[in-house]
C-alpha cells in the first residue's frame, strides 16, 4: 500500500500546503491501514491510497487536492461540496470546517475501489497532539466503511 502524491494541481482555489497537516494525515492512514492488518510499503503495492483536503465556510468550498491524483475529477466532488455545504445549506450561521475524501484505487487498473469522506468543524489553537487526534478520528471514519 502506498500513499501516491502527484505533481502539483494547479487550482486557483488550491489550499496552501502544509507539510505537517499532510504528514499528520499520512501517518492517520498507515494507522488505519496497519490497525486493520493491511500493511502499507513503498514501490510495488497492490493498492494506492489518494486523498483530497476541502475547506468550507458559509461562503465558499477551497480545496488541495495535490494528494489526490489526477483523472477522478477533484472539480466534480469540490462543486459537490459547494453545492451541498454552502448553496443549499439554510441555516444563517456562519461556520468554518474541513473535510477529507479518501480514495483506495487499484494499482494495477488504477481504477476507484473505494471512496467516503469525513467532516470536522475547524477549530484553531490546537496543539499537536489534539490536531492528530483530530485527524485520526476523521480518517478512521472515512475509511471504517473499507475495512468492514
Amino acid at each position: 500500500m502506498e500513499t501516491k502524491r502527484p505533481d502539483r494541481t494547479p487550482s486557483a482555489t488550491a489550499l496552501e500546503d502544509d507539510p505537517a497537516f499532510n504528514a499528520a494525515v499520512r501517518s492517520a492512514i498507515k494507522r488505519e491501514f496497519d490497525a486493520n492488518r493491511v500493511p502499507m510499503t513503498g514501490g510495488s503495492a497492490d493498492l494506492i491510497v489518494a486523498y483530497m483536503l476541502l475547506r468550507q465556510n458559509s461562503v465558499a468550498t477551497t480545496m488541495n487536492c495535490d494528494y489526490f491524483g489526477n483523472g477522478r475529477n477533484a472539480m466534480a466532488i469540490l462543486e459537490e461540496a459547494h453545492t451541498r455545504g454552502v448553496i443549499k445549506n439554510t441555516s444563517p450561521d456562519d461556520f468554518l470546517r474541513g473535510a477529507i475524501v479518501i480514495d483506495v484505487l487499484d494499482a494495477r487498473t488504477n481504477k476507484l475501489v473505494f471512496r467516503n469522506f469525513a467532516v470536522r468543524p475547524v477549530t484553531g489553537g490546537l496543539d499537536a497532539s489534539a490536531r492528530q487526534n483530530k485527524i485520526n478520528s476523521a480518517v478512521s471514519q472515512a475509511l471504517a466503511p473499507f475495512f468492514k
